[in-house]
């Protein structure tokens, strides 16, 4: 996954973006979701995902369910 995130770092396609930020739902990768949220310009994903984060109440799946739901995995 991390080698995937430096080889993309630049290409502008929103589909690999999104691609990618549905992957870190499947991997957990909060961090990267967070920057591939940012690339698609989704900056209410991006907070809501910030959020997640940073409450320490919500277990570690709850914040990854966060993520898909901000995506539109339901």
């Amino acid at each position: 996954m991390d080698q995937a995130f430096r080889c993309i770092r630049s290409i502008q396609s929103e589909v690999v973006w999104m691609n990618l930020a549905k992957m870190c739902v499947q991997t957990g990768r909060l961090d990267v979701a967070r920057v591939c949220l940012g690339r698609l310009k989704k900056a209410c994903s991006v907070l809501a995902l910030r959020q997640a984060m940073e409450d320490d109440s919500l277990e570690y799946q709850a914040k990854v369910a966060a993520l898909a739901i901000e995506l539109g995995m339901i």
